[in-house]
């Protein structure tokens, strides 16, 4: 008695000799050839992978492996549209969006206007809640401090 743990002869011939492999044969002879007479679209390099994908799944299939059945994807249910905040972030959240529904855009224009974008900014940043990188955030925060510097020199230079 053996004790190895592979398929005997007999029942690999047997697998082989299957009709259920005559499809992907028949694809492998079709990839081969088409591959042989350079009829393929895309880089060869893909072509041969999918040679290779077929001969591996006809060899599983003869040396005794089944095929692993596809799993149902889960059911998600869907977000809320909007997200629950608490009064103090709903207020925040409709200050924030007011806004940036005056003049055009959340760019409004004016020092104040920018001081206030910046104080938020920096607010996310030490206490979290950006959705971003936080490398982002800072190039935010520097930006809209270069912006606020050439906003107060415009503002002494109209002074004098």
């Amino acid at each position: 008695m053996s004790t190895s743990s592979s398929p005997s002869r007999v029942l690999r011939a047997l697998r082989a000799a299957s009709p259920a492999l005559w499809p992907a044969r028949l694809r492998l002879a079709s990839l081969k050839a088409a591959y042989k007479a350079d009829n393929y679209t895309g880089h060869p390099e893909e072509m041969l992978d999918a040679i290779d994908g077929v001969e591996y799944k006809i060899r599983d299939r003869v040396n005794g492996k089944r095929p692993v059945k596809a799993v149902p994807a889960p059911v998600v249910e869907p977000a809320p549209a909007e997200p629950v905040r608490t009064a103090q972030e709903q207020r925040e959240y409709e200050e924030l969006t007011a806004r940036c529904h005056v003049k055009g855009g959340p760019f409004e224009p004016g020092l104040e206007a920018a001081e206030r974008r910046l104080a938020f900014m920096q607010n996310l940043y030490r206490h979290g809640g950006f959705m971003g990188h936080p490398e982002d955030l800072l190039e935010d925060i520097e930006t809209e401090q270069r912006h606020i510097k050439r906003l107060t020199a415009e503002a002494l230079a109209k002074a004098f």
